[in-house]
C-alpha cells in the first residue's frame, strides 16, 4: 500500500463552471507539491491518482483507476498535503474501501483482468472505448476490429479470445447480428468450447470494480443465464443502444460528465461520510422477469422489450 514517488493526477467529474475553477486551484497546489497533471479526457495508463468529485457517479476514469490498482481520492488529499507542505500518506483520503481492495489485489495478482482476452461487440462506441480502457488498465488484452462473420470464417480458440462482450439485445431475433451470433456460438460449442461465461454482459466489469468484496466472475454474467437477461431488462439494457449512450443507465441519469459510467442500480455503494471510510451496508439487487418461448413459436416476431415487461428470446442454453 505504499505511495508512488512520482504522482500523476487526473480528475473525474469536474465539469461545471464552478468545479472547473476549483479544479484549477487543485492543479496549482498539485504542481507546487511536485505532482504531475494529465487533464486529457482519456485515461492515461501512467495515472497514479484520480481526484473524484463524486465517486458514486463511477466516471470512466474512476473505474479505470480502480482496475489499475491506483488511488481514487477526495480533493482533501491535495488540500491537506498542500497545507502540510508535503504529501500526506494517501490511504486516509481514499474515496471508498474498494480502492484499497483493488490496490491490494493488483499487488498480489498483477492485475484484475490480466488473464482476459476480450472482444467487445457493443453498439455504443463510447461504451466500447471506456471499457477497453478499463480492461487494459486491469492488465487484460482487448481484441480489435472483429465481427461475428470474421469469427465464423476464422474460428478462434479460447487461448485467442477468452470473452466476448455483447449487448443483451443480440438475443433477440430482430437484432441484425443475431443470426451470425448464434452461428458462431454453435460452431464454438461444436468445437468443445464451454460457452458458459464466454459471452458476457458488460456490467460484469462495472459490478466487479464497484463491489470487489463480492468476488464476481464472468460466469455470473453469462448472457445465456435467465437472471442476467432479467438484470439487463431491469437496467434498461435490453434494447439497441445508440452511440449517444455514454452511461451505464443509457443516459437515463442527468450526469453532465460525458465519460461517466454511473449505474442506475438500486444498490448503494459502500461509501461513508466525506467518502473516506467504509460503510458495509448493501441492499439486495433487483431482478426482472423473462420468459423463454417454445419451439412452436420460434417464427413469431418480437417487440423490443421495455423494463419490467416479459420477453421472449431465441437461443438455446448449453
Amino acid at each position: 500500500m505504499e505511495d508512488e514517488d512520482e504522482k500523476v493526477f487526473m480528475f473525474a467529474g469536474y465539469t461545471s463552471q464552478q468545479l472547473l475553477l476549483e479544479k484549477q486551484q487543485l492543479i496549482e497546489k498539485i504542481e507546487r507539491l511536485g505532482g504531475e497533471i494529465d487533464d486529457s479526457p482519456q485515461w492515461n495508463m501512467n495515472c497514479t491518482h484520480v481526484i473524484a468529485h463524486r465517486y458514486e457517479n463511477f466516471n470512466a476514469k474512476v473505474l479505470a483507476c480502480l482496475a489499475s490498482g491506483g488511488w481514487v481520492v477526495t480533493k482533501r488529499y491535495v488540500e491537506r498535503s498542500y497545507k502540510n507542505g508535503t504529501w500526506f500518506p494517501t490511504r486516509p483520503f481514499i474515496c471508498n474501501e474498494a480502492v484499497r481492495i483493488h490496490r491490494e489485489l493488483k499487488q498480489e495478482n498483477g492485475g484484475c483482468f490480466k488473464d482476459m482476452k476480450v472482444l467487445f461487440m457493443l453498439d455504443s462506441e463510447p461504451r466500447v472505448k471506456a471499457y477497453t480502457d478499463v480492461v487494459l488498465a486491469g492488465g487484460g488484452t482487448v481484441i480489435q476490429n472483429k465481427t461475428f462473420k470474421d469469427l465464423i470464417k476464422n474460428v478462434p480458440g479460447v487461448d485467442e479470445i477468452t470473452h466476448i462482450v455483447v449487448d443483451p439485445y443480440i438475443l433477440s431475433n430482430v437484432d441484425p447480428k443475431n443470426k451470425d451470433f448464434l452461428t458462431f456460438k454453435r460452431i464454438w460449442s461444436e468445437r468443445g468450447v464451454n460457452i458458459r461465461g464466454r459471452f458476457i454482459y458488460y456490467r460484469y466489469f462495472f459490478d466487479y470494480l464497484r463491489w470487489p468484496e463480492e468476488q464476481k466472475t464472468p460466469r455470473d454474467y453469462c448472457l445465456f443465464d435467465q437472471k442476467v437477461v432479467s438484470m439487463a431488462i431491469e437496467k434498461g439494457d435490453f434494447r439497441r443502444p445508440s452511440n449517444n449512450d455514454t452511461t451505464e443507465s443509457a443516459n437515463k441519469t442527468n450526469n453532465s460528465d460525458a465519460n461517466s459510467l454511473s449505474s442506475n442500480s438500486t444498490r448503494t455503494p459502500p461509501t461513508s461520510r466525506n467518502c473516506e471510510t467504509l460503510n458495509q451496508t448493501k441492499n439486495p439487487s433487483v431482478n426482472g422477469n423473462c420468459d423463454k418461448i417454445s419451439n412452436e413459436k420460434r417464427k413469431e416476431s418480437i417487440e423490443e422489450p421495455q423494463p419490467g415487461k416479459k420477453i421472449r428470446f431465441y437461443t438455446r442454453i448449453n
